[in-house]
C-alpha cells in the first residue's frame, strides 16, 4: 500500500473531514477506491489502536497510585509493629513486597510497555 495515501488520508482527517469527503479528495486525486479503503481501514485501526493503549495506560496509572499508597500504609504498618512490639508479622512483610512488586509492575505498564506479555518476554539483545 502506498505510504502517501495513508498520509494524505491522516492529512484529511486532521482537517476535519469524515471519510465520504477524504474518499472524494482522494479518488479526485487518481487512488484507486480499493486502495482508499484500504488506507481508511488502517487509519481507522491505528486511531482504535491508539486510544486503547492511551485507555490501558490511563488505568495503570490508577493501579500505580493505589499501589504506592498501599505500599506506604504496609510499611508504615510494619515499622510501627517494630517499634511497638520489637517484631514483624510474616503477612505484614508479604504485603508489603507485594504492594512493591505491583507498583514497579504497573509503572512498566505505564511508562513502556502495552501488555503483560511484553513485560515478562523482553526481548534479549
Amino acid at each position: 500500500m502506498d505510504n502517501s495515501l495513508i498520509e494524505k488520508a491522516k492529512k484529511y482527517r486532521s482537517e476535519g473531514y469524515d471519510h465520504g469527503t477524504i474518499r472524494r479528495y482522494l479518488s479526485n486525486e487518481g487512488y484507486e477506491p480499493s486502495s482508499i479503503t484500504s488506507a481508511l481501514k488502517q487509519m481507522d485501526n491505528e486511531e482504535i489502536l491508539m486510544v486503547y493503549g492511551k485507555q490501558k495506560r490511563n488505568k495503570a496509572l490508577n493501579k500505580l497510585i493505589i499501589s504506592i499508597i498501599i505500599t506506604l500504609i504496609s510499611m508504615s504498618y510494619v515499622l510501627y509493629q517494630f517499634v511497638k512490639k520489637g517484631t514483624v508479622d510474616t503477612w505484614a512483610i508479604a504485603v508489603f513486597v507485594g504492594s512493591i512488586g505491583s507498583a514497579i509492575y504497573h509503572y512498566r505498564l505505564r511508562t513502556e510497555e502495552t501488555s503483560t506479555r511484553e513485560i515478562f518476554r523482553k526481548p534479549k539483545n
